[in-house]
């Protein structure tokens, strides 16, 4: 496996040993949107890119309340979220079959999926985190910002390839 990261555009790209797209993230306008294409869950250890672990590790620390919105969930190592893109969708049967971003902690690793697998055959799986408070009412219990704000802030961390390589020399700089 393998983290292309683009600034530029700005996008983060996860492939496997066949250079297959596993999973690709980046930022339009006013939302933060993964499309993911593989039915295996995708796992990113800390020896992979500890930049990219890191800052998803942050993301998870958090607790998020869910306001309106029954089909997600959050605890210390698991978060299961819908995508922004069905709310507009009134039946709650139909929202519960709509994709769910699914990121899990274990042990030593980060998981990534989402929820229907089955469509994932057919074609990517597209989830969407609106940017600009139009999407599901989430609050950080901690902060007060919203999850998609955290989602933001942890994708612009793991953008930032040599953030912790920053933090470590400033560490070093005031201890001297």
């Amino acid at each position: 496996m393998k983290i292309i990261r683009n600034k530029e555009m700005p996008s983060i790209t996860i492939y496997n040993e066949n250079n297959n797209d596993y999973m690709h993230i980046f930022k339009d306008l006013d939302s933060l949107i993964f499309v993911i294409s593989c039915k295996e869950p995708i796992k990113i250890s800390n020896e992979l890119d500890e930049q990219f672990f890191y800052s998803i590790s942050w993301l998870l620390s958090n607790d998020y309340t869910f306001i309106d919105n029954p089909t997600s969930f959050k605890n210390n190592s698991y978060l299961k979220c819908i995508s922004d893109g069905s709310i507009r969708i009134k039946d709650p049967k139909l929202r519960s079959e709509y994709f769910h971003l699914i990121i899990e902690k274990k042990e030593n690793n980060i998981y990534f999926s989402c929820t229907p697998t089955e469509e994932i055959s057919k074609i990517p799986s597209v989830i969407s985190f609106n940017l600009k408070n139009e999407g599901y009412r989430t609050i950080n219990n901690i902060s007060g910002s919203t999850m998609q704000e955290d989602m933001l802030y942890s994708f612009n961390l793991a953008l930032e390839d040599n953030f912790l390589k920053e933090q470590e020399s400033k560490k070093k700089r005031r201890i001297i």
